[in-house]
């Protein structure tokens, strides 16, 4: 019995192997979340839309003291950041052309996020497509100063975001 239990104890260890390529150290502080809001999701009158979303990274602590920044998906791999404002137009019925602008902003609390889309000419479309935004959840002490938040690049590598 004593032979067996010495032999059962008993531990055969290979060689080392390679170490691995260090990876790039991430930030525990700075989370980002992907939010797909789908045309069944907005609320709306024809003036303004919204969409409200659960949004697990923004903590109590982020919303009283830290930052949200947000971007729309507007292609693959490109984001804008909001808020947003862009000129568009139309035809009314005598052919005069119409210019309006339509805003795309957002609001937070503890959890939850809301989206909004309006147009500042009162007529405002319900949206017929998906729309993805990155939200991008920043502790008081990873707040960078001078940072570019318009620009998500400049703000993924500032803060080691992984895409």
């Amino acid at each position: 019995m004593v032979l067996i239990l010495g032999m059962a104890s008993c531990k055969v260890e290979g060689p080392e192997g390679k170490a691995g390529k260090d990876g790039v150290d991430g930030n525990a502080n700075v989370k980002t979340q992907i939010i797909t809001v789908t045309p069944s999701n907005w609320q709306g009158n024809g003036y303004i839309y919204q969409a409200q979303k659960q949004c697990s990274i923004i903590t109590a602590d982020i919303a009283k003291s830290g930052a949200v920044l947000c971007y729309m998906q507007n292609g693959q791999n490109v984001y804008t950041a909001m808020p947003f404002t862009f000129t568009d137009a139309y035809k009314d019925g005598d052919g005069n052309v119409i210019l309006y602008d339509s805003h795309t902003f957002f609001e937070y609390g503890p959890g939850v996020i809301s989206f909004y889309l309006q147009d500042n000419d009162s007529m405002t479309q319900a949206p017929t497509t998906n729309f993805v935004f990155k939200v991008v959840a920043i502790a008081s002490s990873e707040v960078v100063a001078g940072i570019n938040t318009r620009n998500y690049r400049e703000v993924a590598e500032a803060l080691h975001l992984a895409d």
